[in-house]
């Protein structure tokens, strides 16, 4: 017996420190069993949480149902590590990383002349 957590977009970019929209990916947890095989275990486990290893490079539903960006982390990583733990009788620690990518602040943006992108002016300076 055991679990295998997994998230559905392994690779992050941290646009929610530029705009303040969220960015969120969502995280699965199967349960795997000898009798049974595989079996969902996100969202039923009543003794089920999670944990980032480091909570300035993202964020992490308590139930284990998502990672998050808020926009208010200060930094990025190649893998933060999330760990999630599942008590069902048994107790089951297992873990799954993120690599979160964060610009570089201030951003500085520079054009030759002026341009229009999506409805936006950009003009030289």
């Amino acid at each position: 017996q055991g679990v295998l957590p997994y998230v559905h977009q392994p690779v992050l970019v941290n646009t929610a420190v530029l705009d303040g929209q969220p960015v969120t990916t969502s995280v699965e947890v199967l349960g795997a069993h000898l009798r049974t095989g595989l079996t969902r275990v996100s969202g039923s486990a009543s003794a089920m949480c999670a944990s980032a290893s480091d909570p300035s490079v993202l964020s992490v539903d308590a139930n284990c149902a998502s990672v998050t960006l808020v926009g208010s982390e200060t930094s990025g990583s190649d893998g933060a590590e999330v760990e999630v733990t599942v008590s069902t009788g048994s107790v089951f620690v297992e873990h799954f990383s993120v690599q979160v990518w964060y610009p570089t602040l201030p951003v500085a943006l520079q054009v030759g002349d002026a341009t229009e992108t999506d409805g936006v002016t950009l003009r030289a300076i």
